[in-house]
């Protein structure tokens, strides 16, 4: 399983939540550090986006799970759960567009800017020219092979985030909970096999949300 940190890093916290459930029914984490400052010392958040310059962390990934399967050659890695929470939620939303085929199953937390099926924008915002941006097409047909959860609470509806964030991020009703809600909308309307949770009384709390991504794992394991 392969888990995605958030803008505050927390790879080692993730690792250490998902431990119980890897231990029980014998999966390996994987839990990467992205690296910061890649040629632009206010670059922290490129991964989010699969890729930033010259770097493409799709491949990153990609690569660190092939250099796992080199050391441990009787797991089986052609296919993996994937989990990210706030930035990591960007990324394995994003990632699923390009490689559905490796997914077992893929939850995604209170992502705060968010890429829509949509082959009428570019990329970011849509879809449109990913093959341009990735050398890969979107895989429309295989989107609804791996089962996908969306997650959210439903008191995380501040707009502060997209007001102070970006250019590109869509228009924030609602805020990350009505970001979410479309988005799981618009999967589902193009094909996807998703579903979303709505964990009430909550923000931005990923702890309060791990019971939902485990259930949903272990179901789709």
């Amino acid at each position: 399983m392969v888990l995605i940190h958030s803008s505050q890093r927390n790879a080692p916290e993730m690792r250490k939540t998902f431990a119980p459930f890897a231990k029980k029914h014998s999966y390996m984490i994987l839990s990467p550090l992205f690296p910061v400052e890649t040629g632009d010392f206010q670059d922290t958040a490129g991964y989010k986006v699969l890729k930033s310059g010259e770097i493409r962390y799709d491949l990153v990934l990609l690569s660190m799970v092939e250099e796992v399967y080199m050391r441990y050659t009787e797991l089986d890695v052609n296919r993996f759960l994937l989990f990210g929470f706030s930035g990591g939620g960007q990324f394995v939303h994003r990632f699923a567009y390009l490689y559905t085929e490796r997914l077992k199953a893929v939850v995604c937390g209170a992502p705060g800017s968010k890429t829509f099926p949509d082959d009428t924008k570019p990329y970011p915002q849509g879809v449109k020219d990913l093959e341009r941006v990735f050398g890969l097409r979107m895989q429309w047909k295989q989107l609804c092979t791996a089962p996908t959860l969306f997650i959210v609470g439903d008191a995380h509806t501040s707009i502060l985030y997209t007001k102070a964030r970006g250019k590109w991020i869509e228009v924030a009703e609602e805020g990350r909970y009505g970001g979410i809600v479309r988005l799981e909308a618009a999967w589902r309307t193009a094909g996807a096999r998703c579903k979303l949770n709505v964990v009430p009384g909550v923000s931005h709390e990923m702890n309060r949300m791990m019971n939902y991504a485990e259930a949903f794992f272990e179901e789709h394991q």
